[in-house]
């Protein structure tokens, strides 16, 4: 009666073990339908809300729950634009601003395809970009302080703090000091987005309250030369 017991109490022991193990490896579709629902979903990777951005390459990576779903064959899609894996991630571009919607599916062993999640994303314009020097946004019709520039190290392109690495995507190529000086137009050409010791002479000579303009021209991800909205605004 002893041996029969011990032997019913391992064959019980064994049996619970096996069905721990096949509840944490789900081997039928329905067990991964049901247990990875939502789990593993795909987040932008260089916006800090977790948007997208129209008609420019947003980069996408996938949250796994458990170490066994990254083993997973995963395939998105979206009615937005263009979406394709990249290397260990994903590429999208969407082609309007709006929403994404993401379908999250996995490739069974059957060579099934189980849709096992959804995700909407909010898609924005890409922001035109602000003039900035200091840290300080040059606005039309401003009021900015000389010091600014005489110890700016630099003009600078702005975009949104949402990217971080936005402010790589355009370069400034030159720029332009345009005001006026006996009922003519005159201006000071600048290489590059440091001002040159004439520029920074000039601005040292103008009298508080005096408006000037700058003429931007930019370099686009592309190469392509554009130039910025004249900004006009007044030295202190």
């Amino acid at each position: 009666m002893k041996v029969a017991f011990k032997i019913l109490l391992v064959t019980i022991i064994s049996l619970i073990i096996g069905l721990d193990l096949n509840a944490q490896l789900p081997t039928t579709d329905s067990l991964i339908y049901s247990k990875y629902w939502n789990k593993i979903l795909p987040y932008s990777v260089h916006s800090k809300g977790d948007f997208l951005y129209a008609g420019i390459d947003n980069n996408i990576q996938l949250i796994y729950p458990d170490a066994f779903s990254q083993n997973f064959k995963i395939i998105l899609s979206t009615q937005n634009g263009f979406l394709a894996k990249d290397s260990n991630a994903f590429l999208t571009i969407p082609s309007h601003a709006g929403h994404s919607f993401f379908s999250i599916s996995i490739v069974s062993k059957e060579n099934d395809t189980i849709l096992i999640g959804k995700k909407q994303f909010i898609v924005k314009n890409v922001p035109y970009p602000i003039l900035q020097i200091k840290n300080i946004i040059i606005d039309d019709q401003k009021t900015i302080s000389r010091n600014a520039f005489c110890c700016g190290d630099s003009l600078q392109l702005y975009f949104t703090e949402d990217l971080p690495n936005s402010k790589s995507w355009y370069h400034i190529e030159s720029f332009t000091i345009n005001y006026f000086y006996g009922g003519v137009t005159m201006s000071v050409m600048n290489e590059g987005p440091i001002l040159n010791k004439t520029s920074i002479e000039l601005l040292n000579k103008f009298a508080p309250g005096k408006e000037i303009a700058l003429k931007v021209l930019t370099v686009t991800p592309t190469n392509i030369l554009r130039y910025l909205p004249l900004v006009r605004f007044k030295i202190l």
